[in-house]
């Protein structure tokens, strides 16, 4: 991995090929997705809405490898995620995505350079490289000034912050967003997504984002909507 943040620099394609998913609920199956077809050009700034389980994060999920399709196939530039094993779908976490979520998800007793540190731990580098691109990380999102901070000493916004410096860390070609302005007031929401939208025209990484907030969604180069686990409409 490169000792400096370079976003995109090898930009992946993600194509969604007729993908399903559902879940076994007690005694009731539970479908999420049902046989879902996306493009996302490399480089693409994507909005995913509809209702509550329309399955946007499932799908979110499933492009990030965290979880793997029922049927169907997803190819992240040539590499077929379903066709790898659990230690590939690792690899391709830790080196080509970047994951947003709505609550933050930072460790109390870390400080923010701590938390953003995190996914670098695995990699063979020393130290110095490591505190190097995490510091970038914090700089670029304009919040390195609270490196020594713990998440409870931050805002809202500025934990968000941190949490986007952590997904970025590794310079990843894509970057999942879920509800990445749910837990913040307007002003901080509207800060996250300008910075977003840097990273993507700045970085040329994929962005994918799933949001109820139709500001949040306008925001998007494009749209997709879901609903019922299905692509209903997109827009561009």
């Amino acid at each position: 991995m490169p000792s400096h943040i370079v976003l995109g620099g090898e930009a992946l394609d993600i194509h969604i090929e007729h993908v399903a998913k559902s879940y076994r609920l007690g005694q009731v199956d539970v479908i999420a997705l049902q046989d879902v077809t996306l493009q996302l050009p490399a480089g693409d700034f994507v909005s995913l809405s509809g209702p509550s389980g329309a399955g946007k994060s499932t799908l979110l999920g499933i492009i990030g490898g965290l979880e793997r399709p029922d049927a169907g196939k997803i190819l992240a530039g040539e590499q077929d995620l379903t066709a790898l094993d659990s230690e590939g779908l690792a690899m391709y976490r830790r080196h080509s995505v970047g994951f947003i979520f709505q609550s933050f998800r930072l460790l109390p007793a870390l400080t923010a350079l701590e938390n953003v540190m995190i996914p670098l731990v695995p990699l063979v580098e020393s130290d110095e490289a490591k505190q190097k691109q995490v510091i970038e990380a914090l700089d670029r999102v304009n919040i390195a000034h609270r490196a020594g901070h713990l998440p409870g000493e931050l805002s809202g916004g500025e934990q968000q912050r941190v949490a986007i410096a952590r997904a970025i860390v590794n310079g990843p070609n894509v970057i999942l967003a879920d509800e990445p302005t749910g837990e913040l007031d307007r002003r901080n929401g509207e800060l996250i997504m300008q910075l977003l939208r840097e990273l993507n025209q700045s970085g040329a990484a994929t962005i994918v984002v799933a949001s109820h907030d139709p500001d949040v969604v306008g925001a998007a180069r494009r749209q997709v909507k879901m609903e019922d686990g299905r692509v209903v409409a997109e827009t561009a």
